[in-house]
């Protein structure tokens, strides 16, 4: 399962060929199911405001704004709530800012859940997709697996 960091999130939505590890990612693992955290949500529409007030044009923010509200029922969203205490131990292990220490928090609670169904396949179960290579660095020391 791919699971989705804010800035890989992001990249998915915007094309532009710094992208092109995220499109990648999307081509070789049409597969996988995809999860993403419930604080992604926040950060995406964010994300959305800081780039119009950057002069990023409508036309380009409401295109992707409307292909990330398509792909919402196609994600399983992990609640931070659980994960909320795992990022302070995250936070102080990898040396990460609070909201990259909540993703990977989530996705190893995502992991975690899938071993915990008796899941057949080896691990890591889980990729973190991500382009703060500090996070990538964490998620592999968690036993997950990173992209790009």
């Amino acid at each position: 399962m791919l699971f989705w960091d804010s800035s890989a999130l992001a990249a998915r939505y915007f094309g532009g060929p710094e992208n092109a590890a995220i499109r990648r990612v999307l081509r070789e693992n049409q597969t996988e199911g995809s999860a993403i955290s419930s604080i992604s949500l926040v950060t995406f529409s964010l994300l959305l405001r800081d780039l119009k007030a950057e002069g990023v044009p409508d036309p380009v923010l409401c295109q992707a704004g409307a292909a990330f509200h398509d792909d919402l029922p196609d994600f399983v969203q992990i609640e931070v709530d659980a994960c909320l205490a795992m990022a302070g131990q995250m936070s102080l292990r990898h040396g990460l800012r609070l909201e990259p220490a909540i993703q990977l928090s989530a996705a190893r609670h995502l992991e975690d859940r899938l071993e915990w169904n008796a899941n057949p396949l080896p691990p890591p179960l889980v990729c973190m997709v991500t382009l703060d290579p500090l996070l990538a660095q964490a998620a592999r020391a968690e036993g997950l697996a990173a992209a790009p």
